[in-house]
């Protein structure tokens, strides 16, 4: 076993990458924890997420949870659990769906825009990045409208009340995550009471079948609505977000590219997503004992899926820790999203927002640049990475000294 890495308590952005590093030279697999077996090979994170028989799902904490209960999300669970939920899920982000969305994210995206562009600074991050995926998935999760202001909160504080935080703030937000639950678990019992029901996540929740062909309970209704619906379509897409809007800004004169030739704009959310993916890893438990890539891995050892280091592996994107949109075709080999029957569902929707998103600032906002006091400050989240913080300046040429943020962050060059 070695000590390089601990991907519960990551180091700072500045020095995660170079470790990451390190350890993917030492081997694809290494044991970095008892019991804990850190996988940073793409070739090798493909292998298992396909073997879902030899590694099932290994949940999202470092301390044992239960992978049964009503209140696990679709990632913290297995077929047959998980499939009937995914389907249904999944029905609502067809191809010819996401693009009956697109209008509607388009004006989100405006609107938020305007309000930045009429003042000469802002911090994209709360000013537009966290307030995007919300405004969006509240409209597509079926819940009120006069609730949809309150899901970037809630979804805060429910990332922290499932990480157990040992401080008095815990309390508090264990009541609040329960108090807005408990107002849903009304919104649901509505829904099943409703004859004519509109098409959208909750009504597809309500109308899923459970393996054995039963009616989802409430109870599992509310954690898939809440954890896979709420927090995943908001919390990783905000951090996404933020990361494209900082590394186009970190280049000189990419905004500009960009800008001018807006055939750019997917491959720039597809380069992000690989060079600086929200979600840093995702677990599996292995069901028997088996070896990888010489290294022996027993039974109910839990497989750390590195997705970031994945995607900067040298044998598959060559000069892996620079930003580049001329990474041609090979580029959507990326894991950000994860592989296989756990590869996010929402994807569609994601890649929609970001890429509307990028169109609306650089319609609306002729020249960008990063605050010079900006500092990239990571999530606390170990499982994901996005800065917390980004500020921008709208006036051209008003930012003295311009530094270079991203090989500062330790992100590359």
């Amino acid at each position: 076993m070695v000590h390089i890495y601990d991907p519960f308590d990551p180091p700072p952005v500045l020095e995660r990458f170079p470790l990451l590093r390190r350890l993917r030279e030492m081997g694809p697999v290494v044991e970095v924890l008892p019991g804990f077996f850190y996988v940073s090979s793409h070739e090798q994170i493909t292998a298992i997420a396909r073997d879902v028989e030899t590694f099932e799902q290994g949940g999202f904490f470092q301390q044992e949870h239960d992978s049964a209960g009503e209140h696990v999300p679709l990632g913290g669970t297995n077929p047959p659990r998980h499939t009937a939920v995914r389907k249904a899920l999944a029905e609502i982000f067809t191809p010819s769906k996401v693009r009956a969305y697109e209008g509607m994210v388009r004006s989100v995206c405006r609107e938020l825009v305007e309000r930045i562009a009429k003042a000469g600074s802002a911090d994209l991050a709360s000013d537009f990045a966290e307030l995007l995926p919300a405004a969006v998935i509240g409209r597509l999760s079926g819940i009120p409208a006069e609730d949809w202001d309150r899901i970037r909160a809630f979804s805060d504080d429910l990332t922290i009340a499932r990480t157990g935080p040992d401080c008095d703030e815990g309390a508090a937000v264990q009541t609040r995550c329960d108090r807005f639950g408990e107002h849903l678990r009304g919104v649901i019992r509505a829904r099943r009471a409703e004859t004519e029901r509109p098409s959208d996540l909750l009504t597809a929740l309500v109308e899923c079948s459970g393996e054995s062909g039963e009616p989802l309970s409430d109870a599992r209704v509310l954690a898939h609505l809440t954890q896979d619906v709420l927090v995943g379509g908001s919390e990783t897409t905000s951090l996404l977000i933020g990361n494209l809007i900082f590394q186009i800004l970190s280049e000189p004169g990419l905004y500009q590219r960009i800008r001018s030739d807006r055939n750019l704009v997917p491959i720039a959310v597809e380069e992000s997503l690989r060079h600086l993916p929200p979600v840093q890893w995702v677990m599996r438990r292995a069901t028997r004992d088996r070896r990888i890539a010489g290294t022996a891995i027993p039974a109910g050892a839990r497989m750390v899926l590195g997705l970031a280091a994945a995607n900067r592996d040298a044998s598959r994107f060559p000069d892996p820790d620079r930003y580049s949109l001329d990474r041609g075709p090979a580029l959507r080999q990326h894991l950000a999203f994860s592989f296989g029957i756990h590869h996010c569902v929402g994807a569609p929707l994601a890649r929609l927002e970001c890429i509307s998103a990028l169109h609306a600032v650089l319609d609306r906002i002729p020249a960008l640049e990063l605050h010079p006091d900006f500092q990239y400050e990571t999530t606390p989240n170990p499982m994901f990475n996005g800065t917390t913080r980004l500020e921008v300046v709208l006036t051209p040429g008003s930012v003295p000294g311009r530094r270079d943020p991203r090989r500062e962050a330790g992100l590359g060059g």
